[in-house]
């Protein structure tokens, strides 16, 4: 028999599908798909066992009893782990990214103050250089008059007789 990712054998989960899909409905499935999990109780026999518990869409409990049957119990899990297996990863994926996100800011704020020292600046999380400034705003502008700018002023000393 091939094994799941639980540990657990396709033909338990196949099992416990079965069983889920004879009792509950496609609503239910879809809710039990985001919040669910098998509980294990000890009777005052000895004996464990295993109740469903899930969330509906109105957010209340609902509590679906198993049985002390463990070979059912198990298969149970195994398709409520096969069922969230998608929500597990897209959460994974999630955290990461988060995680990721909280490393590049901390290193961008490591980072800022050693890199304006040699002239550099982020835009975003993109290190760039600054900008030189222009060279028309460096230079002036052209006089339009042929004559150097001190015999062109009327208020200079060599105009005043």
């Amino acid at each position: 028999m091939e094994r799941a990712a639980g540990g657990s054998t396709n033909d338990e989960a196949g099992r416990g599908r079965r069983w889920l899909a004879e009792r509950l409905t496609p609503a239910q499935m879809k809710a039990l798909a985001l919040q669910g999990f098998v509980a294990f109780d000890r009777l005052p026999s000895g004996a464990r066992c295993a109740k469903l518990r899930y969330r509906d869409a109105g957010r209340r409990q609902r509590v679906l009893y198993v049985g002390t049957n463990e070979e059912l119990a198990a298969g149970v899990v195994a398709a409520l782990a096969e069922c969230q297996a998608s929500l597990r990863r897209r959460r994974q994926v999630r955290a990461l990214a988060r995680c990721g996100a909280s490393v590049m800011r901390t290193s961008v704020r490591r980072l800022e103050q050693p890199l304006q020292q040699i002239g550099w600046r982020f835009h975003g999380r993109q290190p760039r250089r600054r900008r030189r400034p222009a060279l028309s705003a460096v230079r002036q502008a052209p006089s339009s008059s042929p004559l150097p700018a001190e015999e062109n002023n009327p208020l200079s000393e060599q105009s005043v007789e």
